[in-house]
């Protein structure tokens, strides 16, 4: 598992309204120059990072430009994304503004991340999807190969909608560092991360004369500094546009896993019209092998709470003590169902039993919780509220067993927890339709590291 620095690294301190402004108006500043990125030429100084012009991998056209006054080359990389839209891009960065979701999203994305912090909220919205733009000062550190130092880097990030020079949708997620910020001081001493510095990187979204796809920019210009030769920065740099492909592949997986989890809430309740479930109201969930990780929904409604389960790096997990599989056929999430009151907080436990010796070191699950518009005393029992008390062993038999013979739940095979029977009997007598309560969750998936993964990358 990453190792995560504590908390108090950074001695932080609330920043004055007028220093917040002034870092808010430098990252606005960015953002013409971000856009004219998107749509340079060979005139403006870009030129193919390979042999063939242009020069395309896998499905990415690379290109590069020497800027004045900077040693390390400037990387573009452009490729589209399919039923994807500005809109959905910009709801998944601006979802990446605490602690938590950044570092889920860069330990799930980046073996080379060591930790990353939000540091200051300068500004966001009360829900990604309104109109607030988002800015941030983060903080991430990242391994490099042997003999070298880790790199570590402090920048201003700005997520912002916009237009390009054709009044189309755009939007941009700039990113650059900022020296003069003293309260993330330098770690050189303390833990031998050399300071490197970002100069213009970040992510555009634009869309494109043809509906329903939109065009991914990845612009990076990073300088790992330290005794690492320009030139050899310079050698490997190409690679890093290379991330528009990342972010293209991983949008799409993301959104195939949407597309099951909304077929199944349709198919559980069809009886009336659902919300799209979108990328921010899922939540995923690092598994690391031999370990067990805990989250936790809050009900906000009475009824019978569904949470869909879809595990990457393989098809199945443990929740519960319960092993929940895709279905081999439809490849649909299984589900785990229980009976809740409103307010009520339900522990979920995932639990990777695999070893990392024999395959990856960690499952990524993703899982999105809703109340349907029912209760049910035949098809679950009531949810145990929080906190939950400690399982009594049953001795090495009972392990055995359980190990030899895992039950499978599949998408029709509900949780069994115990049955607290006078609360079960009380909400069966008033059993009565509620609305379907928005579960606000997390997208932690590729599209939504921005820059964070391109930085680690530029120095391996």
């Amino acid at each position: 598992m990453p190792y995560e620095i504590p908390n108090d690294l950074f001695k932080l301190s609330p920043l004055p309204d007028e220093r917040k402004e002034a870092y808010i108006n430098m990252a606005k500043g960015w953002l013409p120059t971000m856009m004219a990125a998107v749509v340079e030429t060979s005139e403006d100084g870009w030129k193919p990072c390979g042999m063939s012009d242009p020069t395309i991998s896998n499905g990415v056209t690379l290109c590069k430009k020497v800027t004045e006054g900077n040693p390390v080359v400037m990387i573009r990389g452009q490729t589209i994304i399919p039923d994807y839209s500005v809109e959905d891009a910009l709801m998944s960065q601006k979802s990446i503004n605490t602690t938590a979701r950044l570092r889920n999203g860069l330990h799930a994305n980046d073996p080379m991340n060591i930790d990353s912090s939000v540091l200051h909220v300068l500004q966001k919205g009360d829900d990604p999807a309104d109109d607030t733009p988002l800015a941030q000062i983060v903080w991430a550190a990242f391994q490099a190969p042997a003999v070298i130092w880790a790199r570590d880097f402090c920048w201003l990030q700005y997520v912002d909608k916009t237009k390009d020079s054709k009044g189309r949708d755009a939007m941009v997620c700039a990113c650059q560092s900022i020296d003069d910020f003293e309260q993330c001081h330098d770690l050189q001493s303390t833990h031998k991360y050399v300071r490197g510095y970002i100069c213009t990187t970040g992510y555009i979204y634009t869309e494109t004369d043809t509906p329903g796809e939109i065009l991914v920019t990845y612009v990076v210009q990073v300088n790992p500094r330290g005794a690492i030769p320009k030139f050899v920065v310079n050698l490997v740099a190409a690679g890093q546009g290379e991330n528009a492909g990342r972010v293209r592949d991983s949008t799409v997986a993301l959104n195939s896993i949407l597309k099951k989890f909304n077929k199944c809430v349709q198919d559980g309740d069809p009886t009336r019209e659902h919300p799209r479930v979108r990328s921010i109201d899922v939540s995923s969930s690092l598994v690391y092998a031999n370990k067990t990780q805990a989250e936790t929904y809050t009900a906000e409604e009475d009824g019978l709470l569904e949470i869909l389960i879809h595990p990457t790096c393989g098809d199945s997990i443990i929740c519960n003590e319960d092993t929940y599989a895709l279905d081999k056929l439809t490849g649909l999430p299984p589900a785990l169902r229980m009976n809740v009151v409103k307010g009520q907080e339900v522990e979920i436990v995932f639990r990777n039993k695999s070893s990392s010796a024999f395959g990856k070191k960690f499952k990524q699950v993703w899982w999105y919780g809703h109340v349907l518009g029912r209760r049910s005393s035949s098809e679950a029992s009531l949810a145990t509220s929080l906190p939950t008390q400690k399982k009594k062993s049953k001795g090495i038999m009972h392990k055995i067993k359980k190990t030899i013979s895992p039950k499978k739940k599949t998408p029709v095979v509900v949780e069994k927890i115990k049955v607290v029977e006078k609360v079960v009997e009380k909400l069966v007598q008033s059993e009565q339709d509620v609305e379907t309560a928005y579960k606000r969750g997390f997208l932690g998936g590729v599209a939504c590291c921005v820059v964070l993964i391109a930085v680690a990358l530029q120095l391996r």
